[in-house]
């Protein structure tokens, strides 16, 4: 009876923004445009990116821009959220906007190390993400070093984690990027424990801890096919945070040579039973890719599904919008550098 009292309207608020997420039909019928202006011109008939794109012309967008109003969208659903939440509901929602605090840092940290792109604009990001980030966008703006950038996030909490790697020597964007993620990790964990209780702790700490997981799997995959890292530089991009994945099982992960010892590995682990097997191999190279967003699907479904009432229906609508944003930025580039249309679908599904 707690769970349905404290959530009731904030639920009822988001199955009714539920209906105003792309559907699959919507997703095979942008997936057959030819342009990026037609994609822009389809969402503009979905309400939630109307509002958006309202007033700007589609032809005379620039790839910056499209990004921007993307990005406003999840920024316009939390402000929605935020209306309808008590205290504890903020506070979950707090945790989760750290994620997107620390893309538009990493954003600053890119122009400042490269100087190549285009100085990222701040001031042009939605309210709610200037009223909520806890950052000084004015100071933000004019950052064109590291130490600037550093200093402008004082009092922030970010500001340590780029203090400590600017420490050291040899550094690349990379190296930035991964202490601002380490940060947000571990920040999440334990205020999983700080700001929740009973079922509501136990969702989240499945949730998080299988994402945790997954994306380990996933970075270990990605360094052996792609990069071919030794082990201990494996070891050292990993999230120090484990779930379902012991001490043992990650060792061994980073230091197989090849993806196939490394796929046999993760088949005897406790996520080894969702991946997906044919009669060709006994695990795919697609399957570890895939791998991270089927499990993370299905717990998100589970739990929404199971307890209605509950933090989960909150951080299940976020995962589906990332979801949705990620599909239509895939969508975007992949017309942007004119792959096969008929392709275009299953690469983002």
């Amino acid at each position: 009876m707690g769970g349905l009292l404290q959530y009731s309207g904030i639920s009822t608020k988001i199955r009714a923004m539920h209906k105003y997420l792309l559907t699959e039909q919507d997703f095979r019928e942008l997936s057959v445009l030819s342009s990026v202006p037609d994609v822009v011109a389809y969402l503009k008939r979905i309400p939630t990116y109307a509002q958006l794109f309202a007033g700007l012309d589609e032809l005379h967008l620039h790839r910056g821009d499209i990004e921007q109003c993307l990005s406003g969208a999840i920024y316009l659903d939390f402000e929605k959220l935020y209306k309808f939440a008590d205290m504890q509901q903020r506070r979950f929602l707090d945790m989760l906007f750290r994620s997107y605090v620390v893309r538009v840092i990493k954003q600053c940290v890119e122009y400042v190390l490269e100087q190549t792109s285009c100085a990222p604009a701040l001031v042009d990001l939605h309210p709610f993400f200037t009223a909520h980030s806890g950052l000084n966008i004015t100071v933000l703006s004019g950052c064109t070093t590291m130490d600037g950038l550093i200093a402008a996030l004082a009092g922030t909490g970010y500001e340590q984690p780029l203090k400590t790697v600017h420490s050291a020597t040899a550094l690349t964007r990379f190296d930035y990027e991964m202490a601002l993620d380490l940060y947000t990790f571990r920040l999440f964990w334990k205020n999983i424990d700080r700001y929740l209780t009973g079922d509501d702790q136990k969702m989240i700490r499945q949730n998080v801890g299988s994402e945790m997981d997954l994306l380990n799997i996933q970075w270990i995959y990605r360094c052996k096919r792609y990069f071919r890292f030794e082990a201990s530089a494996v070891y050292a991009l990993l999230i120090p945070i484990h779930y379902r994945l012991s001490e043992k099982e990650l060792r061994l992960m980073t230091e197989v040579q090849s993806v196939e010892e490394l796929s046999a590995i993760v088949a005897e682990t406790y996520y080894g039973a969702k991946l997906p097997v044919n009669t060709d191999t006994p695990v795919r190279h697609l399957d570890l890719e895939r791998l991270h967003y089927e499990v993370l699907n299905h717990l998100h479904s589970m739990n929404s599904r199971s307890h209605p009432y509950s933090v989960a229906v909150l951080y299940s609508y976020i995962y589906r919008k990332n979801m949705e944003l990620r599909r239509v930025t895939s969508l975007l580039e992949s017309i942007r550098y004119s792959l096969d249309p008929t392709g275009v679908y299953q690469n983002i599904m």
